[in-house]
């Protein structure tokens, strides 16, 4: 095989993971890198003409009305003069040469279809003609409305589906090496399970309309419409010298945006323009992806670190060798897994790419260069009690119910969900060692006397038992929700209070059938969470008794109907807690909302503010009010 077929085929398999899998072969760089040296040897080389990849997976098939091209790469200051030379050619009035700039987004391209205004099917990018019908799990994602406002028969809005980094930590970054992963076996998975946290966001209308002459006309109507849209601006021809700054500044903001961005995309504004310079091989002449560097560095992995979780999943923590990647100095890396460690292909001693994953995680992409004494990564015994490990599909767990590390975790978990202070790690690890504590009971029936002999100072210990204290009155779903039950946290527990699990005999005798049928439950989740409170019954009965646990009050109906039909948002600092704030609109019959078209007032800490929030607020008409202003109207 020739080199030039070993790009190719490599490059291939790479495409073909990046569009239809959820695990990326080769980073951005390294897939780019691989692609210019293609692009160098053989220009005419098929791959190089293709867009996307053509997608592998079971779901339908379906061909795109409008062809969802790709867009062509620039990299450095001096390819993009390039490329304003080469439009000024053809665009010879700089009033023309106008750009909008916009946010690259780095999640799953799709393109949301309306029909006589009603949102009837998703479609992913595929190969640009073909891509996977995705309508089921898009139906349920966040970021666009399911109605629009127009007198076209078919609308074609193109978004990038993304999961929000703090969407992401939250729910995803244990089992995912990256949101962008993520997002791409959410938006593909049949069974639609979590599909309610993709977020949609537009960049991009395609329709008959034929009064629309900018692209930015495009996304202000799509902010109309209540759809999530790029951040935009808008560069005057005459000012065009300055973009490469504003580049430079785009690349520090993404540390402060919520989602993952890895580039500026620049459109020619005048959409005559863009007809005008066309497109060649599926890429249009009038725009460009303009690539951020990428943020990785490359160490060694000296060793692997397995620590045991409340669950008993044993979870590996890969060791490096100090590496700045983004400002930040890598020492540890988790590796979620065994699968995750089988699909790197990586052993002790070998070299890694690491990057930061959103920015923000570190995560190990691939393997540089192997070691010269390569040394397995494997677990045969629990690192806390020796117990033989067992493999449950990609996890490795402890079967040990009385792990002393798994148990050790629960304590650590209910001592921080119940806020109890001065109890910390060091405090906490003398008493387990010396047999004081063995279980989030014990917490409650230790002594002082107990705690002096285990070697904890007198003042301590007394501070310590005054917070333990101060912990006994507790709400039931905070007690059943601090507990480390599979899939039951505090808010899950509060819900189940809500629809009626109100006592602990309703707890002991839930079964799944009664899950089944609430809102939010499926049949894995409700399993889990029945079978978590009997297997913990026993613990759950023997806390019980040193706690005193109470309902919730019940929410006061409302005071008036002053605020009937009207929608608020707070936004900034408040004298007062955000919550109470939101509590008097509702108490009062008004409804708390995000910033949209039907919002009412958007309370602000200064109403001059230029936030974003306070911008978009002013475009769609919304009043801007400071907290007094709202207190008064409540009067």
């Amino acid at each position: 095989m020739s080199h030039i077929q070993d790009l190719e085929k490599q490059l291939r398999k790479a495409s073909d993971a990046y569009y239809n899998d959820e695990n990326v072969m080769l980073s951005d760089k390294d897939f780019d890198n691989l692609r210019d040296e293609l692009q160098k040897l053989d220009p005419d080389n098929a791959f190089l003409k293709e867009v996307g990849a053509f997608s592998t997976t079971a779901l339908s098939k379906v061909k795109h009305v409008i062809p969802m091209g790709s867009l062509d790469k620039i990299n450095t200051e001096k390819e993009f003069n390039t490329w304003l030379t080469t439009l000024s050619k053809t665009v010879t009035n700089e009033f023309d040469r106008d750009i909008l700039i916009e946010d690259k987004l780095d999640g799953v391209s799709l393109e949301i279809v309306f029909y006589k205004g009603k949102f009837v099917q998703a479609i992913t990018r595929g190969d640009g003609q073909i891509g996977d019908d995705v309508t089921h799990t898009i139906k349920n994602a966040k970021g666009f409305p399911r109605k629009i406002d127009t007198d076209n028969e078919y609308v074609y809005v193109r978004c990038e589906a993304v999961l929000l980094l703090d969407v992401w930590k939250k729910h995803f970054s244990d089992t995912t090496a990256n949101p962008r992963n993520a997002v791409a076996g959410l938006v593909r998975r049949t069974s639609a399970v979590d599909s309610e946290h993709i977020t949609c966001i537009a960049f991009d209308v395609e329709w008959s309309d034929d009064e629309v002459l900018a692209e930015y006309k495009k996304i202000e109507w799509l902010r109309e419409q209540d759809f999530n849209v790029v951040e935009t601006e808008v560069v005057f021809g005459r000012e065009l010298s300055n973009l490469p700054q504003m580049f430079d500044q785009m690349l520090k903001r993404r540390d402060t945006l919520n989602w993952e961005v890895d580039g500026t995309v620049l459109k020619i504004n005048n959409l005559s323009q863009q007809r005008k310079l066309g497109e060649r091989d599926g890429r249009p002449k009038w725009a460009k992806a303009w690539k951020f560097p990428a943020s990785g560095g490359h160490t060694t992995l000296i060793g692997v670190e397995w620590s045991v979780g409340t669950q008993g999943t044993i979870t590996p923590v890969a060791k490096v060798k100090p590496v700045s990647v983004g400002g930040t100095t890598i020492q540890n890396i988790t590796l979620h897994n065994a699968d995750e460690i089988e699909r790197l292909g990586i052993y002790i001693g070998d070299t890694i790419e690491v990057i930061r994953s959103g920015d923000v995680i570190p995560a190990i992409v691939r393997v540089v260069t192997p070691g010269k004494k390569r040394v397995k990564i494997e677990i045969t015994e629990c690192p806390s009690c020796g117990t033989s490990v067992e493999r449950d599909g990609p996890r490795v767990i402890c079967p040990n119910n009385n792990c002393k590390g798994s148990a050790s975790k629960r304590i650590k978990k209910w001592i921080s969900k119940r806020n109890i202070m001065f109890l910390g790690d060091s405090a906490l690890n003398t008493l387990e060692c010396t047999g004081v504590v063995n279980s989030i009971a014990s917490l409650y029936i230790m002594t002082q006397e107990k705690m002096v002999a285990a070697g904890l100072g007198g003042r301590m210990s007394e501070k310590i038992l005054e917070e333990i204290k101060k912990s006994q009155n507790v709400e039931l779903s905070d007690f059943l929700g601090s507990l480390s039950i599979d899939m039951l946290g505090r808010r899950e527990a509060a819900n189940l209070v809500t629809a009626g699990f109100d006592s602990l005999d309703k707890w002991e005798n839930m079964t799944v059938d009664d899950l089944l049928k609430l809102d939010g439950f499926k049949e894995t989740k409700a399993t889990r969470i029945c079978e978590g409170v009997q297997y913990k019954w026993n613990e759950i009965q023997k806390l019980s008794m040193c706690l005193n646990i109470t309902n919730p009050k019940k929410k006061e109906k409302k005071m008036s109907s002053s605020l009937e039909s009207v929608t608020f948002c707070f936004t900034g600092k408040m004298e007062h807690p955000r919550k109470e704030l939101e509590g008097l609109v509702e108490s009062n019959g008004g409804r708390v909302t995000s910033v949209n078209k039907n919002l009412t007032y958007l309370v602000i800490a200064d109403v001059n503010s230029t936030s974003s929030k306070a911008v978009k607020a002013r475009k769609l008409g919304t009043t801007l009010i400071s907290e007094d202003d709202f207190l008064d109207m409540i009067g």
